[in-house]
């Protein structure tokens, strides 16, 4: 191949050997592409990523916005059924029913809530137990509902308050034999498994009052279980006061 032959070819060939203009913006590169079909490949490999990553950010950004300012709702009356099956449209309907009968008026924000859960030493209610300890100990919790000996269980680790805190001594007087004493463990006793609320050497405390005979146990008792329903107050109770509202009105106390 003669000289000028082989000038011709790298002169034909040149644009092979040049320096790429990477001074060119993104803008003035996709306006120099000729068709739709390779505007579309250059969308897809320089500009897609950045925007799914931009819109992931955006929507976690307003995600974390929106949980911080949006109204929260409070629950005036939170009441934990324990040990003692409720299906949800039963616990709607017991909150339901305190609304109606006395004509409480809840704000748009407000809510009555009752739960159940369940204690038990299977591992299978395991998680139930736990969520019903972290809410007791967070305040989360006002009334407790229970049979007499899970409400006892509870009451003999200190977490109920005693009734006759709230009542006056004509209302505890008119309640008679429904008022339910139980014991407290004593301090000393703390590291005994094997103490219980028969064999502690504490003393009795009124520290609920019996739904027997009340329009719950009428309404709500029977199938669930044979032992006697019990009522009390949470000792990290928050809405103490309809706490002792819902008390006065399920006793029949006027």
């Amino acid at each position: 191949m003669q000289i000028g032959e082989k000038k011709g070819l790298l002169d034909n060939d040149a644009a092979l050997y040049s320096k790429r203009d990477d001074s060119k913006s993104a803008k003035k590169k996709f306006k120099e592409l000729k068709t739709k079909k390779e505007k579309l490949a250059w969308l897809k490999a320089y500009a897609l990523k950045p925007a799914i990553a931009g819109i992931l950010v955006l929507g976690f950004v307003i995600y974390i916005v929106y949980s911080i300012v949006k109204p929260k709702v409070k629950s005036v009356l939170n009441a934990a059924v324990l040990d003692y099956y409720c299906a949800a449209e039963t616990l709607d309907e017991m909150e339901q029913d305190y609304i109606t009968s006395t004509g409480l008026e809840l704000g748009e924000l407000e809510e009555i809530y009752f739960a159940s859960y369940n204690t038990g030493a299977d591992t299978m209610y395991a998680e139930s137990a736990m969520t019903l300890s972290t809410l007791v100990y967070a305040g989360s919790l006002d009334l407790i509902i229970a049979p007499e000996e899970s409400f006892d269980g509870q009451a003999f680790s200190g977490v109920v308050r005693p009734i006759d805190q709230y009542l006056t001594e004509e209302e505890i007087a008119s309640l008679g034999d429904k008022v339910h004493k139980c014991k407290i463990r004593l301090p000393e006793e703390d590291v005994d498994i094997e103490i219980t609320p028969k064999n502690s050497k504490g003393d009795y405390y009124s520290l609920g009052i019996t739904l027997d005979g009340s329009e719950f146990a009428g309404k709500y008792g029977g199938q669930n279980s044979d032992q006697k329903m019990v009522i009390g107050i949470w000792g990290s109770a928050k809405n103490v006061d309809q706490a002792v509202a819902y008390i006065k009105w399920i006793a029949g106390i006027k």
